[in-house]
């Protein structure tokens, strides 16, 4: 889906998201490059790629009157993969940090502890 214009842009993303057979052609043909774009930036993890283009596909439903038409709808849908990709290694990176932290408590405490005398 190349428009030449962003308003007709616009329209073919209404008509495809308004009709379901459709946007399940329209998915179908546009699925197999957001996971190969996810799955080549997350480790070749196949279950971490489908995750996240799924929930790339859902966010594009949900903000479908946010898309401007300045690009090809599968150019957009893959800048919200991009975006779920990022937000996943954010939250891996805040999840180890916290571990982390965790895990320095817990040795602290540790040699803190006293033996019992028996």
């Amino acid at each position: 889906m190349q428009p030449s214009t962003a308003s007709e842009g616009r329209s073919e993303v209404a008509a495809v998201f308004a009709d379901e057979v459709a946007f399940r052609a329209w998915y179908e043909h546009s699925l197999p490059r957001v996971y190969t774009y996810l799955f080549h930036r997350c480790g070749r993890d196949p279950e971490l790629a489908e995750e996240l283009a799924q929930q790339a596909f859902v966010e594009a439903v949900r903000s479908r009157a946010r898309f401007r038409g300045q690009s090809d709808a599968i150019t957009w849908v893959v800048g919200i993969a991009r975006n779920k990709l990022v937000d996943h290694f954010r939250r891996v990176e805040r999840d180890q940090r916290r571990q982390a932290v965790l895990v320095s408590d817990f040795r602290l405490a540790a040699s803190a502890v006293v033996p019992r005398q028996r």
